[in-house]
C-alpha cells in the first residue's frame, strides 16, 4: 500500500511545535554539559530563566553522568572566561584610547590654530574626543558588577538543589571501555555523535553522553527525549544551507527510535528556555 511522501522520511523533518511542547512537558529531558556551564555565562536574568525552566522539569530532568563530570571538570575555567569577557572589552576600550586621543587631541590643536579657533570651542571638541568612549566603559564595568559571580559559587549549589537524584552513574569499567571503543569506531567512520571532536586527546565525550541518555530513555520507556544541547557541531544537528540547525542529525534520530523507542527533540539551550512560559509551564 503505497504511503505518503514524508511516512518513511520523518527522522530528516524538524519536530513540529505541537511535538516539542509535548515533548518538554511529558519526555524525558537530558541536559548536555554546556548547558548547565551556561549558568556561568549568562547574565543574572537570563540564569534565573535558565533555572526555572530546568526546575520545571521536575523527575523527568537528567544529566548524564559524562555530562555532570565534564560540568564539574569546567566550571571553573568558564567562570573564569567570564571574568575574562568584561576584561577584555574594557582593555580595548583602554587600547583604542590610548592610540586614538594623542593623534585626535593633536589635529584638533592644529585646527584651532590654523581656524583661530576660540579656546572654548577647540576645548568642547576636545572634550568629546576624551569622552567618547567614557560612556561605554561605564557601561560595561556596570554588567561587570551585576554580573559578577559569587565567591561561594551559588550555581553550583543551585544545580546541586535542582538536580538532586537526577544524574546518571558511570558506567561500570567493562561497560565504559566498550563504550569509548565504539565512540573511537564512529570517530574513525565520520558517525554522530562526536566524529567532529576528532582531534581531541578524548573524544569519546560525547559519544557517552548520547549512550547514557538512550540508556536511561529505554529504562524509562520514555515515548519522547529531548537533548538539550550548546553544542551546534554538525556532527549533532542536521544543518541548513548557511549553518542554521534544522534538527537532530537523522542518524541519532533512528538510533533513539531503534534503541530506546522514544521520538527524538533536540533543542538548543535558548530554543529550551523558550519552551517555557513565564508561568514556569510548559509551552
Amino acid at each position: 500500500m503505497p504511503l505518503g511522501f514524508s511516512d518513511q522520511f520523518g527522522h530528516y523533518l524538524p519536530p513540529a511545535d505541537t511535538d516539542i511542547a509535548t515533548a518538554l512537558r511529558t519526555g524525558l529531558v537530558a541536559l548536555d554539559s554546556n548547558v548547565l556551564l551556561s549558568a556561568y555565562r549568562f547574565a543574572p536574568d537570563a540564569r534565573a530563566v535558565l533555572f526555572a525552566a530546568i526546575e520545571c522539569l521536575g523527575d523527568r530532568g537528567f544529566v548524564p553522568h559524562q555530562a555532570a563530570l565534564e560540568f564539574h571538570a569546567n566550571r571553573f575555567t568558564v567562570s573564569a572566561d567570564h571574568a575574562a569577557a568584561y576584561e577584555q572589552v574594557l582593555d580595548t576600550v583602554a587600547d583604542y584610547r590610548d592610540l586614538l586621543e594623542p593623534d585626535l587631541l593633536g589635529r584638533i590643536r592644529y585646527l584651532a590654530f590654523r581656524t583661530g579657533l576660540d579656546p572654548a570651542a577647540r576645548d568642547a571638541l576636545q572634550d568629546l574626543v576624551t569622552d567618547a568612549l567614557t560612556p561605554l566603559a561605564t557601561a560595561v564595568e556596570g554588567l561587570r558588577s551585576r554580573h559578577g559571580l559569587a565567591d561561594d559559587d551559588a550555581i553550583l549549589h543551585r544545580f546541586q538543589t535542582l538536580l538532586d537524584g537526577r544524574v546518571g552513574a558511570a558506567l561500570p569499567d567493562d561497560e565504559l571501555a566498550a563504550a569509548q571503543a565504539e565512540a573511537r569506531r564512529r570517530v574513525a567512520a565520520g558517525l554522530p555523535p562526536g566524529y567532529m571532536d576528532a582531534e581531541k586527546a578524548n573524544p569519546e565525550g560525547d559519544y557517552l553522553i548520547w549512550l547514557q541518555v538512550l540508556d536511561e530513555a529505554r529504562r524509562r520507556a520514555a515515548p519522547w527525549v529531548v537533548f538539550v544541547t550548546g553544542d551546534l557541531k554538525e556532527d549533532w544537528w542536521f544543518v541548513r544551507d548557511g549553518g542554521r540547525v534544522a534538527c537532530a542529525r537523522p542518524e541519532l534520530t533512528a538510533e533513539a527510535a531503534a534503541v530506546a523507542g522514544a521520538r527524538l527533540v533536540m533543542l538548543t539551550t535558548q530554543a529550551f528556555v523558550r519552551g517555557y512560559d513565564t508561568g514556569g509551564s510548559a509551552a
